[in-house]
């Protein structure tokens, strides 16, 4: 809270006997105060350096009070103002606090203590509306800051969200691209698979036919190379069916899976 003496009062009349005593009363209790002789003197005094508080007649040469009032109000709305008045002019002075005067005073007066109070409530009035501007500004410079946060933290996210769509995206790209591998090197093995098993089957296939002697009897050697080849038919057939088994390393096979090609049963009842 400030102190009296903290506050400047701005004294205006035309009669140099009510200013005299104004001020008398207002340092007494602590106040600074500035006299003006008329309307227009205190305007310029208030332009050059604007007072938180004005005391002013309203009768004045040049510049009455109601004219000082409405200046006052647009150079600084936070100034109280106080209009003093005789018991003739009550309703301009219910102008006045129309037009934004704080409070009013009768003059002659007849018992200064009531302008010590009416003085004191402006003042009160004054630091309450000064505490209440600056609990309003430092609630608008969080409330921005709150907004400038927010607003980062939008950013960031909106940046996480991209990456993780970026990321998503790029996986989904890679497991086509992993699919597409593996259905073309099924394809090929299966191709090849079917490549090499025809003449390897119709080799082993031979092989046992003549060892069964349906050509007639075999000596020691051709029985030996036929076995050889027989042998080696049935090596190449088992290393067919690994690379077949390739893509599925690691998996467990549906019942009744069976590897192989479909000859290899044909051929072996054929011993």
């Amino acid at each position: 809270m400030n102190l009296p003496g903290d506050v400047r009062i701005l004294i205006v009349d035309d009669e140099a006997g009510v200013r005299k005593v104004l001020a008398q009363v207002l340092q007494e209790d602590g106040f600074q105060t500035t006299q003006a002789t008329d309307g227009r003197m205190a305007m310029k005094q208030f332009e050059e350096d604007p007072f938180p508080l004005v005391i002013t007649d309203i009768v004045m040469p040049e510049l009455d009070g109601i004219e000082l009032l409405q200046g006052i109000k647009q150079l600084n709305p936070a100034t109280q103002v106080i209009i003093i008045t005789s018991y003739a002019s009550v309703e301009t002075a219910v102008e006045a606090l129309r037009c934004g005067a704080y409070d009013y005073l009768f003059k002659p007066f007849e018992n200064l203590d009531l302008v010590s109070a009416a003085v004191r409530r402006a003042v009160e009035r004054i630091e309450l509306e000064s505490e209440n501007r600056r609990l309003l500004a430092k609630l608008q410079d969080h409330n921005r800051e709150l907004e400038k946060r927010v607003k980062r933290r939008t950013r960031d996210l909106e940046t996480i969200n991209q990456q993780l769509v970026e990321e998503i995206q790029e996986r989904m790209r890679a497991q086509d691209v992993a699919e597409a591998a593996s259905r073309a090197r099924n394809e090929f093995l299966a191709n090849m698979s079917h490549e090499l098993r025809t003449p390897l089957n119709h080799i082993i296939g031979f092989a046992k036919i003549i060892l069964s002697r349906h050509f007639g009897e075999l000596n020691e050697v051709q029985r030996e190379y036929l076995d050889d080849v027989l042998e080696n038919g049935k090596l190449l057939l088992n290393i067919i069916d690994s690379l077949l088994d390739l893509p599925y390393a690691g998996v467990q096979r549906t019942p009744g899976y069976r590897s192989g090609y479909p000859f290899r049963s044909s051929v072996s009842g054929s011993n």
